[in-house]
């Protein structure tokens, strides 16, 4: 008698011991999701293929691109904490008080937004609009993931950013988007002796009459000499020949643009 309800002690506790694990599965498993930008985690991606510095913002610039560029459509990676999903799992994001741009006039944000099934990443494309005010001032974009049935967004670690030391925000991300064309680094004291002086109006030339895009000279001098000798050369002569028709080429102050003395 005594071993048999031993047995049957035992066979309760065993019985418990299971129910106990399922209900932690079942804990385990019922939890909704988080939601994040990716790049305040993973930082975007190198030219070298490795993830680079974790970032909540960036700065953006029209200035590199040639006049007639009126938008750029730029691409937010947005990542799950969590489960794969064999559906479609709606987000959402909303434009957050600090934004000084407009939605509408400076920046369109797409009306709907999902993590496709069987994944869990998805971009988020801002379409930047080109505005003569970003000539003057940055806009400032912020933007916040909103919670909800599929995911939250209160996702918090230590991580600070490198350059301002403050703590690094994973449910929202800001862009500094900009016009403003200034001098390159590498303009002086080597290209002003062929190009001379610097004026966003003539680097935008150098550009548009040899059909390139404007070149970037804040990372580099230009790596190919003979290339950029001839790209000066047909800017030389464009300005002659727009001198010799009559319609000298001006400078935004009404003087005539001008190249360096060895041009």
């Amino acid at each position: 008698m005594k071993i048999y309800i031993k047995n049957i002690i035992i066979t309760c506790f065993v019985a418990l011991g299971l129910v106990a694990c399922s209900e932690d599965e079942i804990d385990t498993f019922s939890g909704i999701d988080g939601l994040y930008f990716q790049w305040s985690i993973e930082g975007p991606l190198t030219l070298s293929g490795d993830f680079g510095t974790s970032i909540d913002s960036i700065a953006v610039s029209f200035a590199y691109d040639l006049p007639e560029v009126t938008d750029a459509i730029y691409l937010l990676p947005v990542k799950v904490l969590g489960s794969v999903s064999s559906i479609d799992r709606q987000f959402s994001i909303e434009v957050l008080p600090e934004s000084t741009g407009i939605e509408g006039v400076d920046f369109t944000l797409p009306s709907s937004l999902f993590i496709p099934a069987d994944s869990i990443t998805a971009m988020v494309p801002i379409t930047l609009l080109r505005t003569p005010a970003m000539k003057n001032e940055e806009v400032l974009i912020k933007i916040g993931l909103v919670p909800n049935e599929h995911f939250v967004t209160d996702y918090y670690e230590s991580t600070e950013n490198i350059d301002t030391k403050e703590p690094l925000e994973y449910d929202t991300f800001k862009l500094a988007v900009s016009d403003m064309l200034t001098k390159p680094k590498f303009w002086s004291p080597i290209l002003d002796y062929y190009l001379g002086d610097f004026s966003a109006k003539k680097l935008i030339l150098y550009a548009q009459v040899n059909n390139i895009p404007i070149p970037n000279w804040n990372d580099s001098p230009p790596s190919d000499i003979a290339t950029f000798f001839g790209r000066k050369n047909v800017l030389k002569a464009y300005l002659i020949d727009q001198k010799n028709d009559g319609t000298p080429v001006l400078e935004d102050d009404g003087t005539e643009m001008k190249l360096g003395p060895y041009a």
